[in-house]
């Protein structure tokens, strides 16, 4: 599965290369400890803490062309604001985050 949609990236963008590359390294700068991240909301169950965390990757993945990312904190988002703890969708949102970060590295 292809995490990242460069197509859909610079849609969002305008086509702007600069400004997608200047995203990207602040976005892998400002994650780069989100496996210990969650290890912390999954210890915790943190539900504000991991609700303001999911919510500002979701505002970032459609101009950095990771769409599964978004549908994925969507879903997670939806449960959270109702104040319930979903495992399940936590680790597939984990999942989609860490490949979407393997595949931005590589770009």
């Amino acid at each position: 599965m292809k995490y990242i949609d460069m197509d859909l990236a610079m849609h969002y963008l305008m086509g702007n290369a600069t400004i997608f590359q200047q995203l990207k390294n602040n976005f892998l700068e400002n994650h780069r400890d989100y496996a210990l991240d969650f290890q912390r909301f999954n210890q915790t169950k943190d539900i504000p803490a991991a609700t303001l965390y999911i919510h500002s990757l979701k505002g970032i993945s459609l101009n950095l062309g990771a769409k599964q990312m978004y549908d994925d904190a969507v879903r997670v988002l939806e449960k959270l604001k109702k104040e319930t703890w979903d495992q399940t969708l936590i680790d597939r949102f984990y999942t989609t985050l860490d490949e979407s970060i393997r595949e931005l590295k590589k770009i």
